[in-house]
């Protein structure tokens, strides 16, 4: 019994250790300085970034949109956990000033010197907003950011000083009058909370804008005595959307938390009888897969050129969801807004119900609400504009599923293995006389 205590303490003392000098390991992988690429790409939505390491040869963008090259010197490591490299900018992060040349074939297409760049959007609808300011507008921009945010902070204060005072006098009243004795009208009013600060904007930065056409390119970093940057050559793929439409993501009544999204435009939807949908419609962009998703990260080694991939964007606004029955039925709907309640009691659950703004926080979900009864097996939704015309994109068509039918459909599923076992056991027979009459 010692000997396996001992055993058993030495294997974790050796497992500590190992574990230790991994993290170690893992915690100080060699850092190289390299040249990379830093983009800021618009992704359809927003703008996000990425990093593009010396062994990525091809970098992906959105064609006829603002887009940002960066390129860097920077130390970057290999990550064995994710099998990727990663760039270390708080050891290094230098932007190489000088000018990007982008060729198509030999020939040289556009160079493009180094300027300031400001990216801003208003958070409360950020896609019709969404601006990029380059050069003196940049500087412009942010300094008008500034002004506003000083503009709002100042409020922000002026507000925080109206609240203490509402407050004081309404103690003082009601300190100084008996209980049910102060008129409503001889309160003081309170002051407005100011909505929030829904402004976002980015530091002015360096780098070379970049907005070309669809099509096939080279891009070449020289520096500002006109030498190329060693490691610099890539090739730029420049593509654009294949098609657009409208995805809906199919919140159950039942299993709210888990919503499933329909992409494919004229797609299925299938429902239980006597269930309740709610349905959320978005924009959705159709994109090459492996374009769409190198840009996002250069690294990926899963996409394929062959396929593509619907992409979900912003909420669409300002629709009504039309709904035609298989018994003639239309009917229109408006979106609402649902809050989902906990039940009473010592049994789990909860329902769905209309947001009341007086007694809720805020609403869980908005979306259309779609009963479906059971005599109709089949409806089509789509929405439509105020002048009634359908959206493209956006028509789907919901299947009642026939639960009654199961039995017969898990009967067919057997079949084949009661076919099999009669077979089997008839074999097995035949097999057993043919070995009697030989015995005999």
């Amino acid at each position: 019994m010692k000997i396996l205590v001992r055993t058993i303490g030495v294997f974790v003392t050796l497992t500590m250790a190992l574990s230790i000098v991994s993290t170690s390991h893992a915690q100080t992988q060699p850092r190289e300085e390299e040249f990379v690429y830093a983009t800021t790409f618009f992704d359809g939505l927003a703008y996000s970034s990425a990093m593009t390491p010396p062994d990525v040869d091809t970098i992906y963008m959105i064609a006829d949109v603002q887009n940002i090259l960066a390129p860097r010197r920077t130390m970057i490591y290999y990550w064995p956990i994710t099998n990727r490299y990663l760039a270390d900018w708080d050891l290094l992060n230098e932007i190489v000033e000088g000018e990007l040349e982008v060729y198509q074939g030999d020939e040289l297409f556009t160079s493009i010197p180094l300027q300031d760049y400001v990216i801003q959007y208003d958070g409360n609808n950020p896609l019709e907003t969404l601006t990029i300011g380059l050069g003196e507008e940049a500087l412009s921009l942010r300094a008008d950011f500034e002004e506003k945010f000083d503009a709002y902070r100042q409020a922000l204060f002026d507000y925080y000083d109206a609240e203490q005072q509402y407050r004081a006098e309404l103690d003082s009243i009601l300190a100084n009058n008996e209980p049910g004795t102060v008129d409503p009208a001889d309160l003081p009013a309170r002051p407005e909370p100011l909505p929030d600060f829904s402004l976002q904007s980015t530091e002015p930065n360096k780098a070379y804008p970049i907005n070309l056409p669809v099509g096939q390119y080279s891009l070449l970093m020289r520096d500002e005595n006109g030498i190329p940057v060693a490691n610099s050559r890539r090739n730029l793929v420049v593509y654009s959307l294949e098609q657009t439409g409208i995805a809906y993501s199919v919140v159950p009544q039942s299993r709210w938390t888990r919503p499933e999204d329909s992409v494919f435009p004229n797609g299925v939807i299938y429902a239980v009888p006597g269930s309740t949908l709610y349905l959320q419609p978005s924009r959705e962009s159709l994109y090459n897969e492996l374009y769409y998703t190198r840009m996002l990260d250069p690294q990926d080694q899963v996409a394929r050129e062959d396929r593509t991939k619907w992409v979900l964007h912003d909420p669409y606004p300002n629709a009504t969801l039309r709904v035609r029955g298989s018994d003639g039925s239309v009917q229109q709907f408006e979106p609402g807004a649902y809050f989902v309640q906990q039940l009473q009691g010592s049994g789990l659950g909860y329902e769905v119900i209309e947001f009341d703004p007086e007694s809720m926080p805020r609403p869980s979900f908005e979306g259309f609400s779609l009963s479906l009864n059971p005599e109709n097996p089949t409806y089509v939704v789509e929405l439509i504009d105020e002048n009634g015309q359908a959206i493209a994109g956006s028509q789907r068509e919901i299947r009642i599923l026939n639960t009654e039918r199961g039995g017969q459909v898990y009967a067919l599923g057997l079949l084949p293995l009661v076919v099999g076992a009669i077979v089997y056991v008839s074999r097995r027979r035949q097999v057993s006389a043919v070995d009697a009459h030989a015995a005999e």
